[in-house]
């Protein structure tokens, strides 16, 4: 068994495969549009038994991700022995390394590796369908615009430095300007909104992009000082509605210990596969 380089179409192509194998409620609606987005990766290894492909990662120096594993595998612990040792060898291990994106049967092992936990995702789907909306009285909605950069940052960081999680709450103003000019590259306005109060003042906003094909939710932020009063639910019926009049699906990421989770859950997103991240930490020695 040993890894070998991917050229980036075949990477692509047994990577969506793995997806729509492991994945099998949600399939694309444009398959050639999610193998241009695995296309764009670079430093994609199959990991060869036999001449046989039976899984692949990307590995660059100190992270790796998009791991995959075919049916067919029989040993996994030879694979995430094999993915670890490749990872590892190609890092500087006096600084930290990261797992990004590793299936649960993976933890245990990263675990005895020395890894520890670091943050997870679960990708969630739902069925849209028209809801009816209730106006909330001094809230109005508008679509997004690129001009509104400056605001949305603000409204980022007041509402995120009060979030009671610390992998939110951490976050400083550099990180969501960062974060807000990459999303605002390639938002979809008529899913985007943004609401203010009978002043005129933003208190929330979602930000939705397309990604395969179907709409993805970003994010929906609310200020705390507004928090509890039906606003979230107000703009995912919104988008909800709106998508549903091109779309039969949504989707988005949201971590297992986000309370957000409730909301979607109310909404009929249900989950598919988590995923996870690991860090082994800096050591003097190669742990291997």
């Amino acid at each position: 068994m040993k890894f070998v380089a991917a050229d980036k179409q075949g990477f692509a192509k047994h990577y969506a495969l793995y997806r729509a194998l492991s994945d099998p409620i949600w399939i694309p609606k444009d398959i050639d549009g999610m193998l241009k987005v695995y296309e764009e990766f670079q430093n994609g290894f199959f990991l060869v038994d036999h001449e046989n492909i039976t899984g692949g990662a990307i590995v660059e120096k100190n992270w790796c991700g998009l791991p995959f594993l075919m049916p067919a595998m029989v040993d996994r612990q030879a694979f995430f022995d094999a993915l670890f040792s490749e990872v590892c060898r190609k890092s500087d291990l006096s600084k930290p390394v990261y797992f990004y994106g590793m299936p649960s049967e993976s933890l245990p092992f990263l675990t005895k590796k020395g890894c520890r936990y670091d943050d997870s995702e679960m990708n969630m789907m739902a069925v849209l369908k028209p809801f009816e909306r209730t106006s909330k009285q001094g809230v109005r909605l508008r679509t997004i615009d690129k001009a509104d950069y400056e605001t949305l940052v603000k409204l980022y960081t007041e509402t995120y430095r009060a979030s009671p999680l610390d992998s939110i709450r951490r976050k400083d103003e550099p990180f969501y300007e960062k974060l807000l000019h990459e999303q605002l590259q390639n938002y979809q306005k008529e899913y985007s909104f943004i609401a203010t109060d009978e002043k005129r003042t933003p208190i929330a906003a979602a930000l939705v992009s397309l990604w395969q094909g179907y709409p993805f939710l970003l994010d929906i932020v609310v200020h705390p000082k507004v928090q509890n009063r039906g606003l979230g639910s107000l703009m995912l019926e919104n988008i909800m509605d709106e998508a549903a009049k091109k779309y039969d699906y949504i989707r988005l990421n949201v971590t297992h210990d986000n309370p957000a989770k409730n909301l979607y859950e109310r909404y009929g997103f249900q989950p598919m596969k988590p995923t996870f991240t690991y860090v082994l930490d800096p050591q003097k020695e190669k742990p291997f």
